[in-house]
């Protein structure tokens, strides 16, 4: 416990700053960055048994889609589909055992429709700054407060095939303090005034806070179904780099789960 508070105040402070007064390239790169890491950690959950040259081909093609976004945002879905079919064409020529094929192309397509949601990080970083600081305050004091709402108030078990320690309690509270991140992302950027905001006006409160809770809602989705991925694969963390936090899968299932969801809510105006 103490280990995963220190490096979250470490940890914290950077990332913030990073969010609120490095370029928007910046941020690209880190989320570029913490893809090729989770990629890696993926891949090794995914394929214990070491990996061959498909999963390799694999392996490349879903480290830089994040990169493609960055560099050509406007076809993203466009590199994510000649991914998937670069990586069936691999298994392809590389089909035995036979009987197992299906089996692992399924691994495959998985593990390169999983690591394509860190293109929307990216995205939002170079395309809708200010909603990066909002599901980033909602995913992390979201999770901040469903940790603290099970420990006292929890006694109800949320989902326990998949995640046994979770409660319903605890989830009510993560969801209010994600919905409450929302208007703390909004008051921190109106209180910093990056210069890359330029003199734009901010979202709307009301809809920060909206679109927060939806994160929320979302974010305690891709945790299960990373803690699915995990149990299925018999292992308690997807990687060991941030001490107290387990790997970059664990701190960022779902931040990466949400962020194509409030993407698409920014995008299409709801």
């Amino acid at each position: 416990m103490a280990v995963r508070i220190l490096t979250g105040v470490l940890l914290a402070p950077l990332v913030l700053a990073l969010f609120v007064w490095a370029p928007g390239w910046g941020n690209a790169l880190f989320f570029v960055a913490v893809a090729a890491i989770g990629v890696h950690e993926l891949f090794r959950m995914l394929f214990p048994g070491g990996l061959k040259g498909e999963h390799l081909v694999a392996w490349l093609a879903s480290a830089l889609l994040p990169l493609a976004a960055w560099l050509d945002g406007a076809h993203w879905g466009l590199y994510l589909a000649l991914a998937l079919v670069l990586v069936l064409v691999a298994k392809l020529f590389r089909p035995e055992p036979i009987e197992r094929a299906n089996d692992d192309a399924g691994r495959l397509v998985l593990a390169v429709a999983y690591a394509s949601l860190y293109l929307f990080p990216v995205l939002l970083a170079l395309e809708h700054r200010p909603w990066l600081l909002v599901l980033a305050a909602a995913v992390w004091m979201g999770d901040t407060g469903a940790y603290f709402a099970g420990r006292t108030f929890g006694k109800h078990k949320l989902y326990p095939v998949v995640s046994p320690k979770k409660t319903i309690e605890g989830s009510i509270g993560g969801l209010v303090a994600s919905a409450a991140g929302g208007w703390v992302a909004l008051a921190v950027l109106g209180w910093a005034q990056p210069a890359w905001l330029g003199g734009s006006p901010l979202p709307p409160v009301w809809k920060a806070v909206a679109f927060a809770g939806a994160c929320g809602v979302v974010e305690q989705v891709g945790d299960l179904i990373e803690s699915l991925m995990k149990r299925s694969a018999g292992i308690k963390d997807s990687g060991s780099i941030l001490p107290g936090h387990g790997g970059v899968l664990d701190r960022f299932d779902g931040f990466v789960v949400a962020a194509p969801v409030l993407y698409a809510l920014v995008v299409l105006g709801a």
